[in-house]
């Protein structure tokens, strides 16, 4: 591949950065028969031991010298895990920026640029050893299999595995030389390796239309096979399809199906498969005004080249996501590729079948829901230019698309952008460093764009272009706001406004999303004779209810425990399910409705693979009535059908300790306010609250962003809170409350000793909000600089204390989150 490093002669000695949290790389020598064959170049991925373990490590380029005299013997690569080298000098750049800037390590943060590669086992290789070398020559083993194996070992001194080594003694199955292996290795004569996964790029297949049935029942497949016209549909627009481009649900059975119907047949692609055969279709629809006002800029900045930033703010239902495929079709036909981030992997099925409409086999998805070949084969087409669109969740940032033109970043506010372990970056700032190294233009489209976004828009750092008005001039929903003071009705969860909005939607056989971002049952046990509230063991939270499994759960770290029909407390009967969860709204609903086909989507219901695809499916089937759901339903879908939107409790997340609750709360509202009314009809809007008054509310009632970003901004201007200054934060986590606390206290001390007058302001130590999670307590500073510069510079000094004299003790865990999104 043209875009990848050039396998150079390697030199006798190489920098190696080890998948750790560690900021410096580290010297090993290149052994000779690696050398002979031209690997142990800048971009391989390695094996090497370190402290007494095998990690994978990426060689990012020669050693600055030969270690001199006194200098411990430096170590040899153990083996080059691929065929070619896997990382471009393009994102060597990245990585290294990432890694810099928020203070990871650069081996940690390669791997996370690579994510196929780096998970998941391969057969075990075993491999003779000195001490087997010494037993076969003194013949301490004369004869039988385990003097074969030792045989067979001695003339592949790079290792077999149990099935190569099985192949090789004719007459001996599997089974019975793995028994054999593992005794020599007890024997210290055979030498075990477990490796990470390689996976073996496979054809390309093709799934194509033979020739569509003559008369095809389209509502009776429809109703009985509903993946199989699914598919059939797919293949009806675009005849030829890659196989590893199609949805995962319908790659197995519904393809197996319409094959021995003999619509459909598979064969391997000839050519390059560069998707010449399915060049873009233009658009059949006409640009609103406002598309096209906005469409022009971007254009321009496409033809002409170089990095430009723009922000399209786009009211719900504007025609974003046009412009962003208007926007494809001209960078393909330049011959550039793409890359178009999603927040969620819930949003993917959707945006990618109108990708698929317009682009056919030139489009393929990268995300977690996806098995890591799956992945790993994605990740390969696009790397190699074979399809150059990518369409993904965070970590799609990364894949070395070449001559990359254009990078789209969808619901760019989304919190999800921003990864939580280290590296702790954010997908969308990243998305903008890529762009200015790759020249490419970068486009991050939001109905309600961060506030950070909105300044930098409003002051010119990015290009700002606005779509105030829905396509075909269709009105935004009407908004109410029903104060759950004043009603009564339905145990607190329906108000009586919203309950007849629903029943008149199932007359009308139009469907409604009930939204509540908080899944479960109930958020807390309550005994009423004792007050005790049923806790997490291992965190400083309360367990929540699941009706289905009757059980406690904690959210944090997974912790499950029987529902109890006592008080553990007093051994009271009293217990009372407190707060609200999805599982409750759906239980209230079904028993109100029970002609309503319902639906739930939360993390509960979409935990096995390709769950969120199918209840999507039966959404846009018609098949659910009424979907509950949390955040997951709150943006980028789009189905004509929905007409109305239940907020269950529209202030549940203002009442988080952060100081970006109220801008969360007028995104969550808004989107998912813009979730009714984007058919012919109207769309209606209940927001039940507790807190009617509050400015967050009241503007999403009207969708006044604007007016909300000028109260939110000068709140955030009098405090200093960014997009006025850049954050930091430090934690410090033990499973030792008193050590973290003692460690924390004299890091804060430090700082506040060494930082120089205007280089940054230490806020803290506090407690987390949650101060144990997981058996660790949590604590954390912040640190408050009114430039980029300012903060790294107050970083550096902190990390010159940790790597000295305030290093952690070995119980204590400590980490830095660069422009946190979440503060607690």
């Amino acid at each position: 591949m043209s875009s990848f490093l050039a396998t150079d002669a390697p030199p006798l000695y190489v920098q190696v950065a080890v998948s750790l949290p560690l900021y410096q790389t580290f010297t090993y020598r290149v052994p000779e028969h690696l050398r002979e064959k031209g690997r142990g170049v800048r971009g391989d991925r390695v094996l090497v031991s370190f402290g007494g373990r095998r990690l994978t490590g990426y060689v990012v380029g020669p050693a600055p010298a030969t270690p001199g005299k006194g200098v411990p013997e430096v170590k040899d690569l153990l083996e080059v895990l691929d065929e070619a080298p896997v990382v471009t000098e393009e994102i060597f750049r990245l990585t290294r920026w990432l890694a810099d800037y928020y203070c990871a390590g650069w081996g940690e943060v390669l791997r996370t640029a690579l994510p196929a590669l780096g998970r998941g086992r391969r057969a075990p290789l075993w491999k003779l050893s000195e001490a087997g070398e010494e037993a076969l020559a003194a013949g301490a083993v004369r004869k039988g299999l385990r003097r074969g194996i030792l045989e067979i070992l001695s003339e592949h001194r790079e290792g077999l595995t149990a099935g190569q080594t099985a192949r090789q003694l004719d007459g001996h199955p599997e089974s019975s030389i793995r028994p054999a292996l593992r005794h020599l290795a007890r024997q210290g004569w055979v030498e075990v390796r477990n490796l990470p996964a390689r996976w073996r790029t496979r054809p390309t297949l093709l799934a194509e239309l033979v020739q569509p049935p003559e008369e095809l029942e389209e509502e009776k497949l429809k109703r009985r096979a509903p993946r199989q016209w699914e598919l059939l549909r797919l293949l009806l627009k675009t005849p030829s399809l890659r196989l590893d481009a199609l949805p995962a649900g319908l790659r197995g059975g519904p393809l197996r199906a319409l094959t021995a119907k003999g619509w459909v047949r598979v064969q391997e692609a000839t050519g390059a498969g560069d998707g010449s055969k399915d060049r873009a279709k233009p658009s059949p629809l006409r640009p609103t005004p406002h598309q096209t006002q906005a469409f022009g800029p971007i254009a321009e900045s496409l033809r002409q080249g170089g990095f430009q930033a723009f922000l399209l703010h786009g009211v719900t239902a504007s025609g974003k996501t046009e412009l962003y495929l208007r926007a494809i079709e001209q960078v393909l036909a330049d011959g550039k590729g793409v890359i178009v981030l999603v927040p969620e992997i819930a949003l993917t099925p959707q945006l990618l079948g109108r990708f698929r409409e317009r682009f056919g086999e030139q489009v393929v998805e990268l995300h977690s829901d996806l098995s890591d070949p799956e992945r790993y084969r994605g990740w390969r087409c696009a790397a190699s230019g074979e399809v150059p669109i990518v369409v993904g969740a965070r970590s799609a940032i990364f894949t070395p698309v070449p001559r990359l033109g254009l990078i789209v970043v969808d619901e760019e506010h989304e919190p999800s952008y921003k990864q939580e372990e280290s590296p702790r970056y954010h997908a969308r700032d990243v998305a903008l460093i890529r762009g200015r190294f790759a020249g490419a233009t970068v486009i991050l489209g939001s109905a309600t764009p961060s506030l950070e976004s909105y300044w930098n828009g409003r002051k010119g750092k990015y290009h700002y272009l606005s779509m105030p008005k829905r396509v075909e001039n269709r009105p935004l929903p009407s908004v109410s706001i029903v104060d759950m003071r004043k009603e009564a009705s339905s145990e607190g969860i329906l108000s009586k406004p919203l309950k007849e909005a629903l029943e008149e939607r199932l007359r009308r056989k139009e469907q409604s999303l009930l939204f509540l971002n908080r899944r479960g049952f109930a958020s807390a046990l309550l005994c009423r004779d004792c007050g005790h509230v049923a806790q997490c063991p291992h965190c400083a939270v309360s367990l929540t209810f699941h009706l289905q499994a009757a059980c406690l759960r904690c959210h944090y770290c997974g912790h499950r425990a029987p529902g109890p029909k006592t008080c553990p407390g007093c051994a009271g009967v009293r217990l009372d399910r407190r707060g609200l969860g999805t599982q409750r709204v759906e239980e209230t609903v079904q028993r109100l409705f029970p002609e309503a086909a319902v639906g739930r989507m939360d993390r509960d219901t979409t935990r096995a693979r390709g769950a969120h695809r199918r209840i999507l499916d039966r959404l846009a089937r018609g098949e659910v009535d009424i979907l509950i759901g949390t955040q997951m339903i709150a943006k980028g879908h789009d189905y004509p059908a929905i007409t109305l939107v239940g907020v269950i409790s529209a202030d549940i997340s203002l009442n988080m300790p952060d100081f970006r609750a109220a801008e969360r709360t007028f995104q969550l509202l808004t989107q998912v306010a813009g979730r009714a009314g984007r058919g012919s009809g109207p769309g209606e809007v209940f927001l039940q609250t507790y807190r009617p008054d509050h400015y967050c509310i009241r503007f999403a009632r009207t969708q006044d962003y604007d007016g909300f970003c000028r109260q939110e901004l000068e709140f955030r201007r009098e405090l200093r809170y960014p997009p006025f200054s850049r954050l930091a934060r430090l934690r410090v986590e033990s499973g030792d409350a008193e050590m973290a606390k003692e460690f924390v206290g004299r890091l804060a001390d430090a700082m506040i000793k060494i930082l120089p007058a205007g280089v940054a302001e230490v806020m803290g130590p506090s407690p987390g909000v949650f101060p144990k999670l997981q058996n660790r307590y949590r604590w954390q500073i912040l640190l408050k600089a009114s430039t980029p510069k300012l903060l790294l510079q107050a970083l550096r000094m902190g990390s010159e204390l940790t790597e000295g004299r305030l290093r952690p003790p070995s119980k204590v865990r400590f980490g830095v989150d660069v422009d946190p999104v979440e503060l607690f």
